[in-house]
């Protein structure tokens, strides 16, 4: 896919790849999608969070494109010293829209990393939303929201 971006007088620019690097959004509506990767990883205080590649499928406009659903994990707040299961409705709502629940304490790691193996290839519906790039207003990124009671 070929970006058109006017190259001023002041030639090729870091803001002008970035620019030209970033992706359209997809149009809002709902897609059926399938899970093609889970990447475990952690946001940036510490917690452990399911990074879910989500392809869509059946949709000719879409072909090979795929969106980032992530889910937070339980885990021990550090200034509180307690469990902190909040946000937990990202991964309830993806348990929900694909019809796999996992198995056992999901405050344990091995748990979490064989709950994410069992979703990959699975499919479900996901509304696409659109908002403003916080960094750059002027370009819009896209929301994802699992859809629970749309399953084939």
């Amino acid at each position: 896919m070929a970006v058109d971006i006017e190259i001023g007088s002041e030639g090729v620019t870091v803001d002008l790849l970035v620019k030209s690097a970033q992706m359209p959004p997809v149009a809002a509506k709902t897609y059926e999608f399938q899970i093609d990767d889970v990447k475990m990883g952690n946001t940036t205080e510490g917690r452990p969070r399911m990074m879910c590649l989500l392809k869509i499928i059946n949709d000719a406009n879409y072909p090979n494109r795929s969106l980032i659903y992530s889910c937070v994990l339980p885990w021990m707040n550090p200034t509180t010293g307690t469990w902190d299961i909040s946000g937990g409705f990202t991964i309830v709502n993806l348990m929900k829209g694909t019809g796999k629940a996992w198995e056992g304490d999901l405050r344990k790691p091995e748990v979490q990393q064989a709950y994410a193996e069992s979703l990959k290839g699975a499919v479900g519906f996901m509304r696409v939303g659109q908002r403003p790039n916080q960094l750059d207003p002027s370009q819009m990124d896209n929301t994802v929201q699992i859809m629970a009671a749309k399953r084939k």
